[in-house]
């Protein structure tokens, strides 16, 4: 109802104020600004759990009221090396803030959260659960856009470690330093053994579909899992 008054109210109003007489764009104008009000927006997250516990996610939009880690605010949970996808969706305006954070889900007594984060309409990002160290358990919380770099015929990945790491490629005699929880540049592997080193560990992608791009999450030596962009 309000969009009818709205638009018939429109000509009258341009008329009364000596527009030049083109009605029709500013009917249009103002239809799309109701049309984008009242729209549904969403967003793709993909969950990574790294952390070598189950983990539940919660995510809240920051105008809302409630915990965090309250029952309602629950996304997803994920076991221990498993990816998992969960579209986001919101109404009002084109971005959004949201508070994310990970528990693990047997106890509820470990948790990390992000307290502001900005949310674009038609985002496509990592939501990474990690470790910070793996003898206290400490879990951490990081997000990232992904970014697809196909190549045919090698391999091109990303890497995000838990702590700072040297990144060795013998083939094109590259060393990239892996700083903690912030991901590399992408890096072009052509064989898929031998070729790739974590520090002095070699590592093994042979599992990988050659001609793809991916996000590999490490401890700084071992490879923990990999997620195609």
């Amino acid at each position: 109802m309000f969009r009818t008054a709205l638009l018939t109210a429109l000509p009258i109003v341009l008329l009364g104020c000596g527009g030049s007489g083109d009605g029709d764009s500013g009917i249009d104008a103002v239809s799309n600004a109701v049309d984008g009000i009242a729209r549904t927006r969403q967003a793709d997250l993909h969950f990574i759990n790294s952390t070598n516990e189950a983990v539940d996610y919660h995510i809240r939009n920051t105008l809302s009221e409630g915990d965090l880690f309250a029952s309602t605010n629950k996304a997803t949970e994920n076991m221990d090396k498993d990816v998992t996808p969960y579209m986001y969706r919101w109404n009002v305006s084109d971005n959004v803030t949201v508070q994310l954070g990970i528990q693990d889900t047997n106890t509820k007594s470990i948790q990390a959260e992000i307290e502001n984060m900005l949310i674009r309409e038609n985002a496509d990002l990592w939501v990474v659960a990690w470790l910070d160290d793996a003898k206290s358990k400490l879990f951490k919380l990081s997000t990232l856009k992904r970014s697809r770099s196909d190549v045919a015929g090698e391999y091109r990945v990303r890497v995000f470690s838990q702590k700072d790491a040297q990144i060795i490629t013998t083939s094109s005699v590259s060393i990239n330093e892996a700083k903690q929880g912030v991901v590399t540049p992408y890096i072009t592997v052509e064989n898929c053994s031998g070729d790739l080193y974590f520090g002095p560990e070699s590592i093994d992608i042979c599992q990988l579909e050659i001609g793809k791009s991916y996000l590999l999450i490490t401890d700084g030596e071992e490879l923990l899992m990999a997620a195609e962009e």
